[in-house]
């Protein structure tokens, strides 16, 4: 078959193709359009929210993870100060009240300064001398009031110096240890 052709002097104006005019397809073709670019925006618009959710909740993570590490190392901290402030606290009470085990006290001391047989002299406290006036100690052992020792306090005089254990150092040196190292 043969193509024709067909020359118009003027454009159509009610020209139809099926049941549509022309108007109405190029209507319907720019809605198609604007109705995909509008989903092209939205899913741009999706993916750029996501990424930068994305973002945020790790910048949140990573905020939460330097407060935590900081908060358990304060929280450390701070029950080790607490916990040697309470004890303080009670032995405030309970040393003048005499609720210690004197003798065990000095017996550890004598232990620690053991360097052989010889003369010890163990000041104490007045009130802590006369609880322990007759407890049996080693041979050449004395114990001797000294007004400038104060109760639970111990200071033995050996043949080769003098051991000191007082009860504020020994908190301290707790408190250091709780904190590893550190006050």
């Amino acid at each position: 078959m043969k193509n024709l052709r067909v020359h118009i002097q003027t454009p159509p104006s009610a020209a139809r193709i099926g049941e549509k005019s022309a108007d109405a397809l190029r209507e319907a073709a720019h809605a198609a359009e604007l109705a995909a670019a509008e989903e092209r925006g939205r899913a741009a618009g999706y993916a750029e929210a996501i990424a930068g959710s994305a973002s945020t909740l790790e910048q949140a993570a990573e905020q939460y993870h330097v407060l935590r590490t900081e908060l358990s190392e304060q929280a450390g901290s701070c029950a080790a100060k607490l916990a040697t402030d309470i004890v303080r606290q009670l032995l405030r009470i309970e040393v003048p009240a005499g609720n210690y085990d004197l003798e065990k006290i000095v017996r550890e001391v004598l232990v620690q300064g053991d360097a052989g047989y010889g003369r010890y002299v163990v000041r104490l406290n007045p009130a802590d001398a006369e609880r322990l006036a007759d407890t049996r100690f080693r041979a050449g052992t004395k114990i001797e009031a000294d007004e400038d020792v104060r109760l639970c306090d111990v200071r033995v005089e050996t043949p080769q110096g003098v051991l000191v254990r007082e009860l504020d150092a020994c908190l301290r040196d707790i408190r250091e240890r709780l904190l590893g190292g550190t006050s």
